[in-house]
């Protein structure tokens, strides 16, 4: 768990952006992924939805817009949940480390670069907290920067106050999902830095 100073400044950070964030059209990279993993919901009959990390909900409505799914939003930051509310979306105010949600609630589970926030000693906990929450024929999708090992403050971040991110190794990465998920799919999408790129994961619960 992050420890107070971190988790208050990283709920600032997003607070204070809610309103930018919530006006940002969303790359063509990002809008390919949700549409992927859509179209896995779409053979599935997916009937209900997790945002993860939500912020101000624009891929729940996507969700709920293309196929009418009950999306449910959840996000730790009150104005990013506050958005979500205002385009009529079912929104939780929660800390996926203590969720406030039922178990086996819902069959799909989308998380897209909200994991990065989670301290690494903690993933492990946090996977499987999600694990709980979906049905034993669901799908997660977890998309994450990545591809160094890092853990800490970012002090070339563009927020204000600085956010505290984890990000990891393709190997080490595996290695810590595969403790909780098999893993239907994986791939690396480049982001323009040799070093740098975003881990894109559709995870499901093993037999």
């Amino acid at each position: 768990m992050l420890d107070e100073q971190n988790r208050h400044d990283l709920i600032r950070a997003y607070d204070l952006n809610a309103a930018v964030r919530d006006n940002d059209r969303i790359s063509s990279w990002k809008a390919a992924e949700r549409k992927m993993f859509l179209d896995l919901q779409k053979k599935s009959g997916v009937r209900r939805i997790l945002d993860l990390g939500s912020g101000p909900g624009r891929d729940s409505a996507f969700f709920v817009k293309e196929e009418f799914i009950n999306t449910v939003a959840a996000d730790f930051s009150y104005r990013m949940a506050s958005c979500c509310r205002k385009r009529g979306i079912e929104t939780v105010l929660m800390d996926i480390m203590d969720p406030c949600l039922k178990d086996s609630s819902f069959d799909a589970v989308w998380a897209l670069n909200s994991l990065l926030h989670i301290p690494k000693r903690d993933l492990s906990q946090v996977l499987q907290n999600i694990g709980r929450l979906m049905t034993d024929d669901g799908l997660f999708y977890m998309g994450a920067y990545g591809g160094v090992d890092f853990e800490g403050i970012l002090d070339d971040d563009v927020y204000e106050p600085h956010r505290f991110f984890s990000f990891y190794t393709d190997m080490n990465l595996k290695e810590i999902v595969a403790r909780a998920f098999e893993i239907y799919y994986f791939n690396l999408i480049p982001l323009g830095n040799p070093k740098t790129y975003f881990h894109s994961l559709v995870l499901k619960k093993p037999n």
